[in-house]
């Protein structure tokens, strides 16, 4: 998300943390690589906060 523009705060780490610890109650995050885990983040916050992906944000 920062590489596009977007600034990071700490809700988005809390909402993360929340996101990868349901997540890896339902798959195995190691067998996933890191890019895969990045895109999987990145689209939940875009949905989470109503951000259209592709989209630059200051």
């Amino acid at each position: 998300m920062q590489n596009k523009g977007f600034s990071i705060k700490r809700s988005f780490f809390v909402h993360v943390d929340k996101y990868l610890n349901v997540v890896g109650a339902a798959m195995i995050l190691d067998m996933l690589t890191t890019d895969k885990v990045e895109n999987m983040i990145d689209k939940y916050l875009a949905k989470y906060y109503g951000i259209i992906v592709g989209q630059q944000y200051k």
